[in-house]
């Protein structure tokens, strides 16, 4: 089974601050959504949230504080946050129908 375990909060960021997005705070969300290779899918969100394609290049970038991150990150990073939240909702409500329904008596069994 793929596990996927969340990172640690960033430790010299605070999240609700009001400031702009932070290079932890960007690899603290990109890794909570997509792992260990997150440059690549992020910027690809980042780039459908903003209709604009975004280079993953950019994201490392950002990250490796060689440019500034804009403004603009901050609510679009807020919209990825918010849809796969709903995306991992619906994931983990049928994973539980699913459950349920391998659980009932009327399921197959293994070996029956």
């Amino acid at each position: 089974m793929n596990q996927h375990i969340a990172p640690a909060a960033p430790q010299d960021s605070v999240l609700t601050d009001g400031a702009g997005v932070t290079p932890p705070v960007l690899r603290y969300v990109g890794e909570l959504l997509y792992g260990e290779r997150w440059q690549t899918p992020l910027a690809a969100s980042l780039g459908t949230v903003r209709g604009k394609a975004l280079s993953p290049a950019t994201v490392h970038q950002w990250t490796t504080r060689k440019r500034s991150i804009p403004a603009w990150v901050r609510g679009a990073l807020s919209m990825v946050l918010e849809q796969a939240q709903s995306d991992m909702t619906s994931r983990a409500e049928l994973a539980g129908r699913v459950a349920r329904h391998m659980r009932s008596p009327d399921a197959e069994r293994p070996g029956s």
